[in-house]
């Protein structure tokens, strides 16, 4: 009996990940599809004054997943890759410094996929975190925001402004 209290006050205190929503119901595998048809190909940085860095999404495990490779051919390049698991959209990211941070989607709209964190695994106190990230693309042009949360509590935003490499055909 003490024990089935035990488990049952234990079960109770655990807090599952946050179910967000996909986007107007149309599921993780469909929010999927989408920000992979918009953004799936190699990107530039295009911001005046610094120097270039590639950007490239490909589809993985038969298009189940996307991955992200970020400062390609870079030492600190990082992989992230988005993922459905069941009816949420989901994104690990294999950070530079060596910790892994979990996030899920809590918007998807035509042109646009936001996550936020949810858990993250390695991690050393001094180290910053991905809080936040959103994926915001229009034709061969897109934004990433990547919102980090530093080591002594504040949160630090950058926006990328990205461009194709190779252009999108525009349908006929």
């Amino acid at each position: 009996m003490i024990a089935t209290i035990a488990t049952a006050t234990l079960l109770a205190c655990e807090t599952p990940p946050p179910k967000a929503p996909v986007g107007n119901g149309t599921g993780a595998k469909n929010a999927l599809a989408r920000l992979t048809q918009g953004i799936r190909g190699s990107w530039t940085r295009v911001e005046d004054g610094r120097p270039p860095l590639a950007v490239a999404y490909r589809s993985l495990s038969s298009d189940t997943a996307l991955a992200e490779s970020f400062g390609v051919g870079s030492k600190n390049e990082t992989i992230t890759v988005v993922y459905p698991d069941h009816d949420t959209l989901m994104l690990m990211h294999y950070c530079a410094q060596g910790n892994q941070a979990r996030l899920t989607a809590t918007e998807v709209t035509e042109h646009r996929v936001a996550f936020r964190l949810v858990e993250v695994t390695n991690f050393q106190k001094e180290q910053a975190v991905l809080d936040r990230l959103v994926f915001e693309w229009h034709g061969d042009t897109m934004d990433k925001t990547e919102i980090y949360k530093q080591s002594n509590g504040s949160f630090e935003t950058t926006v990328l402004h990205f461009a194709r490499l190779t252009p999108r055909a525009e349908p006929t």
